[in-house]
C-alpha cells in the first residue's frame, strides 16, 4: 500500500513590524509502505541576510524552527500573523498548509560614556556630569553620536572599553558591528530583547603648550629656545625649569612683548603657545665665582683629590729615601 502527503509552509521574515516575504521554505513527508523520508528545499530571497532555517520534521509531521540569527536584531518569536499577535507554538503539530512569520526587532544598543576626568580638570564641556548615555543601532557610524569631551587644562585621548590600563580602544570612527559575545566580557553590559547596554571609560593627559623664549641679548628674531610645558604652569616654575634643565642664567625680569611694556610677575600662567621676552642676567665678580664653583664642583673635587693623591706621593717617597740612608 502506498500513498503520500505532503505540507506546504512558507516562512515569512518580518523586521519589527513590517512583513516580508523573506524564506519559502516546502517541506514534504513521503510514507512508502511505512518508511518515512524526509527531504528538504530552501530558497532563499532576503535583501537583509541569508541563511537557512534548520528543522526536523517527525511522523506526525511536528515542526521544530530554529531562531534566525541576524547581527543588531533580536528574535522575538514565530507568528501566525503579520502584526505579531498570535504566537506560534512550536509544539503544536503542523497538519495543513501554514504561514509563520519571524519578528526581527532592531537593537538599541545604549552606551554609557564614563568621562573619568581627573579631579583638577578646568571647564570641562561636560559640567558636572560624570557621565552620559547615547544610544544607536547596529551599522551606525559611531562618531555620529559618540563624541569627545574638551577642557582647558587636559587633553581627551581617547575612548576605552576598559578602565584603568586603557588597552582596548573603542574606535569612534568606526561603523558599530559589536556582537554579544564581546559586549557580554564589557562593564556594564545587560541585555533583553531590542536593548544592549555597555560602558567606556575617557582617559585624559595633562594639556602641553608651547613656550617661545626670546633672550634679548642674543636675538629677537628667532626664539633661542622652544618648549612644550604643562598648561598652567607658572613664571615662577618656568624660571626653575629653564635654570634646573637648560642652565640659563636670566634676569627675573620676562615680557610678554618685545617693547618690553608688559612685564610678568612670578604668579602668571603659560595657558596657551607663548612667546616670552627675557635677558641675560648680569653677574657680579661673586657672583661669577659662586657660579663657576657649583657648574664645576666635581671637577674642583676630581683636581683637588689628585692633588692630596701625589702630595701623599710624594711624602711617601721622601720618607722611603730617608730610610734607605739611615
Amino acid at each position: 500500500m502506498k500513498f503520500i502527503t505532503s505540507i506546504l509552509l512558507t516562512v515569512m521574515i518580518a523586521v519589527g513590524a513590517i512583513a516580508g516575504s523573506v524564506h519559502s521554505l516546502f517541506v514534504s513527508t513521503q510514507t512508502v509502505d511505512n518508511y518515512e523520508q524526509k527531504s528538504e528545499q530552501v530558497t532563499e530571497q532576503s535583501q537583509d541576510f541569508t541563511h537557512s532555517l534548520p528543522f526536523s520534521v517527525n511522523q506526525n509531521i511536528d515542526l521544530k524552527l530554529n531562531k534566525p540569527n541576524q547581527p543588531g536584531y533580536d528574535f522575538e518569536g514565530w507568528y501566525k500573523d503579520q502584526d505579531f499577535t498570535e504566537l506560534f507554538d512550536e509544539n503544536e503539530p503542523i497538519t495543513e498548509d501554514t504561514m509563520l512569520y519571524a519578528k526581527m526587532v532592531k537593537i538599541d544598543y545604549t552606551i554609557t560614556l564614563k568621562y573619568n576626568a581627573p579631579s583638577s580638570i578646568t571647564n570641562p564641556s561636560f559640567g558636572n556630569n560624570t557621565e552620559e548615555q547615547v544610544t544607536l543601532n547596529f551599522g551606525n557610524k559611531i562618531s555620529d553620536v559618540v563624541k569627545n569631551p574638551t577642557s582647558d587644562n587636559f587633553t581627551f585621548q581617547n575612548w576605552f572599553y576598559d578602565n584603568g590600563h586603557f588597552l582596548l580602544q573603542f574606535d569612534t570612527n568606526a561603523n558599530f558591528n559589536l556582537g554579544d559575545d564581546f559586549l557580554s566580557t564589557l562593564d556594564g553590559y545587560q541585555k533583553d530583547i531590542g536593548t544592549r547596554t555597555f560602558d567606556v571609560y575617557g582617559n585624559w593627559q595633562v594639556r602641553k603648550v608651547k613656550l617661545s623664549l626670546y633672550i634679548e641679548d642674543i636675538s629677537t628674531t628667532d626664539p633661542y629656545l622652544e618648549i612644550f610645558v604643562e598648561y598652567g604652569t607658572t613664571l615662577s616654575q618656568l624660571k626653575v625649569i629653564l635654570s634646573k634643565d637648560f642652565n640659563l642664567k636670566l634676569s627675573d625680569q620676562f615680557f610678554a612683548d618685545f617693547d618690553k611694556t608688559q612685564q610678568l610677575n612670578d604668579q602668571y600662567q603659560v595657558v596657551q603657545d607663548t612667546d616670552l621676552l627675557a635677558h641675560l642676567k648680569n653677574e657680579t665678580v661673586v657672583d661669577k665665582v659662586v657660579n663657576t664653583v657649583k657648574n664645576n664642583f666635581w671637577w674642583i673635587v676630581a683636581g683637588e683629590g689628585v692633588l692630596f693623591t701625589l702630595l701623599i706621593f710624594a711624602l711617601l717617597k721622601k720618607r722611603k729615601k730617608s730610610d734607605e740612608k739611615q
